[in-house]
């Protein structure tokens, strides 16, 4: 069965949307900038240092790894705004498909009541976005609990009854939301050309699925075709900002993070993957809170992290085994920041760190401007300028205090996951550590204060960035946490 997906983004094709999409030119582009400007960053430090031990080495080792995941994201970026535009890929106006459709809704632990009102919605315009009779809706849950699975079978008991959707559930809770998939394929996969997997949380409309079911019908040679779904406008501010090994959990077993390694395996086999980037009337959740966002993060973490043992798999293409290494710095780059921020407070690396932070900082400012070329073509009046400046200009300066926060509990999520502890594909468990409280970032705030006070008035300086929203967090989460009057 060839199947079709409503998660972010993998691979791409017209665009180069991330790393696994290069190919040929860009992709020599994209070493030698990102080699360039991390080694200039290096040089800048290596010229500060006053004195060399093995810290100051192992400081430096660091200070290139990050800085090549850090500098890689801002070339890709760059070379993402100079790409081809998008192909515009909309079927004709009267085109409808011959091909069997399953599109499968994902439910777990997830609240029912909002789902039947979007169910209704999209078999109601089913007809009229051409995918009748071929496309079936099936909500397929490995729900367990018998109050929550009757809570479940009341809310989608008139959509059962009227013959809108089918509806399976696992009796048993096996491999989670991979299990779930799996035990519809056995039942009902041989009679759909194509499906659709799609978290209960992520809305389509009919003409995005009419959409990417043309674009499957033209290229039969796609084994896996993404779409790039925006963000619900959030309510809270936070929400606003941040709109196949056998192995033992947490670094094996049941995948939480899979796109990737999907990618990275069926690249070799010649399969094409393809993302359809500009989607339409289609849109999923964000979490609403930090607390949310942390449970969120502390999965993926763990997901990212399981694809270091797939690193050294026989048979994938060095694209892929660099695309693998991207996905796990998006964690691994918090506790090495974490480890220079400890080396520079306590002295440990004699150097004056002023013009290689500032050399960073440029870097990643002279990024910004490039976020309006996209745009210019539809700001055409003064208000719409000022409208984008101010989102962007808030969205920086909430990041500037929230991506302490964010990395303190990455590096956290790293250790964790170091030590063992699995925190399953939707953990209902209570947080180990309630981050989301603020008062033991704050201690840690204070703590790193006194360290960085015993460095120099120049230290304490460049860490205030990070032990101010450190220590001022018991306030900062809840005003985050709040919907804006």
């Amino acid at each position: 069965m060839l199947t079709f997906q409503t998660s972010p983004s993998v691979v791409g094709y017209c665009a180069l949307p991330d790393v696994a999409s290069l190919t040929g030119r860009a992709y020599r582009v994209f070493i030698a900038l990102s080699l360039s400007m991390a080694m200039a960053i290096v040089a800048t430090f290596s010229l500060a240092v006053s004195g060399w031990t093995v810290l100051t080495g192992a400081a430096v080792v660091l200070i290139v790894l990050n800085a090549l995941w850090i500098l890689g994201g801002v070339v890709l970026f760059l070379l993402r705004l100079h790409a081809p535009k998008d192909l515009d890929v909309s079927p004709p106006a009267r085109w409808q498909s011959s091909s069997k459709t399953a599109v499968l809704i994902t439910l777990c632990g997830e609240d029912p009541t909002r789902l039947p009102s979007y169910l209704t919605r999209f078999t109601a315009s089913s007809p009229r976005g051409g995918l009748a009779p071929q496309t079936q809706v099936f909500v397929i849950s490995d729900t367990s609990g018998d109050a929550a699975v009757a809570n479940k079978d009341a809310a989608l008991a008139d959509l059962i009854a009227a013959g809108d959707i089918m509806y399976h559930r696992q009796a048993e809770n096996t491999d989670k939301k991979l299990g779930n998939i799996a035990g519809w394929s056995d039942l009902f996969g041989d009679a759909c050309a194509y499906m659709l997997v799609k978290d209960a949380d992520s809305k389509m409309g009919a003409e995005s699925v009419r959409r990417l079911i043309w674009q499957r019908d033209q290229r039969p040679n796609t084994v896996l075709l993404q779409a790039a779904i925006p963000l619900v406008p959030s309510l809270t501010r936070f929400g606003r900002m941040s709109s196949r090994l056998s192995d033992t959990p947490p670094f094996g077993d049941t995948k939480l993070n899979h796109d990737f390694s999907e990618a990275a395996w069926i690249r070799p086999a010649r399969w094409g993957m393809e993302l359809d980037p500009a989607m339409r009337s289609s849109a999923r959740n964000a979490p609403q809170s930090m607390g949310t966002f942390f449970r969120r993060d502390r999965r993926w973490s763990q997901g990212y992290l399981e694809h270091m043992r797939l690193l050294t798999g026989a048979g994938l293409q060095p694209l892929s085994r660099l695309h693998l290494v991207t996905g796990i710095f998006r964690y691994l780059s918090a506790p090495i920041w974490l480890v220079l921020l400890v080396l520079l407070s306590l002295g440990s690396v004699e150097a004056s760190i002023f013009w290689c932070v500032a050399l960073v900082a440029l870097v990643l400012l002279v990024a910004k401007p490039y976020v309006f070329t996209d745009l210019l073509p539809y700001i055409r009046t003064w208000r719409r300028w000022a409208v984008i400046l101010r989102a962007f200009v808030s969205k920086f300066a909430v990041s500037v205090p929230v991506g302490p926060l964010i990395s303190l509990r990455n590096a956290w999520a790293v250790g964790n996951v170091a030590l063992g502890d699995d925190c399953g594909w939707k953990s209902s468990r209570r947080l180990q550590w309630q981050l989301t409280a603020g008062w033991q970032a704050a201690g840690l705030g204070v703590a790193l204060l006194g360290f960085t006070l015993t460095g120099g008035p120049v230290s304490t300086l460049w860490v205030s960035l990070i032990f101010v929203p450190l220590i001022t967090a018991p306030v900062l989460i809840p005003v985050l946490n709040g919907t804006p009057q």
